[in-house]
């Protein structure tokens, strides 16, 4: 995603927002007529076809949206928006409802905001088993899927387990015994630490064990 806009981007879009200030919802065909009305009177030297290209880039780079009252610049400026935006990337990786805990907000506002957030590609979105969940741009999904499955209360269990027991080997059954939980549960979270590189598995007299990695 384009971080800086170039001096005519930054015109053209100084004069979106005047048009915006006047108008519901940014029509691409008013608003290219509006661009050159305002430049004819300031005598801006950018051509039909140059406001149209410099359109067209803001549009792909999520500074502008057709049918949208928004411009990139004021997404933040909401105090809830900002609030949502600051917990997603604090936490990479979070889904709907443990958002819905942190902000304290109704659901269909959080909705609101986060679909905002997504269409100008402040925040981005992926799916984990059964989650959407969320993350600033900045953030790979590899390291939001990472971040997702080390929040959750079963992956920290187990890491805690690992890393104080003196008990070795540890295998998944003894940690389902230790943990007091489903076998089934404990391999699924060992499994995916082990693919998040924070377990190893070792192969140990016809006995499959994990050690933690430092």
């Amino acid at each position: 995603m384009q971080e800086t806009i170039s001096k005519k981007e930054d015109i053209v879009l100084e004069v979106v927002q005047e048009y915006l200030d006047m108008n519901r919802v940014l029509d691409m065909e008013n608003v290219v007529d509006f661009i050159k009305h305002r430049f004819s009177r300031k005598s801006i030297n950018i051509n039909n076809k140059g406001i149209k290209k410099i359109l067209k880039n803001l549009i792909e780079n999520k500074y502008i949206i057709p049918g949208s009252k928004l411009i990139k610049y004021e997404i933040l400026q909401n105090p809830n928006r900002r609030e949502i935006y600051d917990v997603i990337k604090a936490n990479p990786g979070i889904y709907f409802n443990k958002l819905l805990k942190r902000v304290k907000l109704a659901n269909h506002v959080v909705a609101w905001h986060i679909n905002i957030l997504l269409k100008f590609e402040c925040i981005l979105k992926e799916k984990i088993d059964n989650h959407e969940v969320y993350y600033h741009p900045k953030i790979s999904p590899a390291e939001a899927k990472r971040s997702h499955y080390l929040s959750k209360a079963k992956s920290r269990e187990i890491i805690e387990y690992c890393k104080n027991t003196d008990y070795k080997p540890i295998t998944k059954t003894h940690l389902s015994k230790a943990l007091n939980t489903h076998y089934n549960t404990i391999s699924k979270y060992v499994d995916i630490l082990e693919s998040l590189g924070v377990l190893v598995k070792i192969e140990m007299d016809n006995k499959t064990v994990y050690e933690i990695i430092a």
